[in-house]
């Protein structure tokens, strides 16, 4: 079940987030919005109740979009200890993203005991598109005076 989304990130409408002529920003710019969306995520755990925005499946996709713009390597063990999450809730929700080709699993070439996690080409593409339109949704909202 691959996620296709032809869409995101190619309209030209004239609408908030709609790509339409913006900057575009090189992977390690994108790290920056990648964190505000992870820290405000988990912000928002102090003001409301465990499991109101569960699955964290969003996060999970965040945290490797950031571990792969700086080149670092990512194992299964490590994200489900970060996540949060039980190991078993974790592994579903990597089940679930790998169900929709968004990120791989291999054996890690040093240890094959241990487990790296990756965006695909497609997950690594759709978080790209969508950090640039938040990117772009802000500088539109910076020039906005209420």
């Amino acid at each position: 079940m691959p996620y296709l989304n032809k869409d995101a990130g190619s309209r030209d409408d004239g609408r908030i987030g709609s790509n339409n002529g913006g900057t575009r920003l090189d992977d390690t710019e994108l790290i920056a919005p990648a964190l505000y969306v992870i820290k405000s995520r988990a912000a928002r755990r102090h003001y409301f109740p465990d499991g109101f925005f569960r699955p964290m499946t969003f996060d999970l996709i965040l945290d490797l979009f950031v571990h792969r713009a700086r080149g670092e390597t990512v194992f299964v063990k490590q994200i489900i200890a970060t996540s949060g999450l039980p190991q078993t809730s974790a592994l579903r929700q990597i089940d679930r993203l790998e169900a929709f080709e968004l990120v791989s699993r291999a054996p890690y070439d040093d240890d094959h005991r241990m487990i790296v996690l990756d965006l695909t080409e497609a997950g690594w593409a759709t978080m790209r598109k969508f950090l640039q339109s938040i990117t772009i949704d802000a500088e539109i909202a910076d020039d906005v005076v209420i």
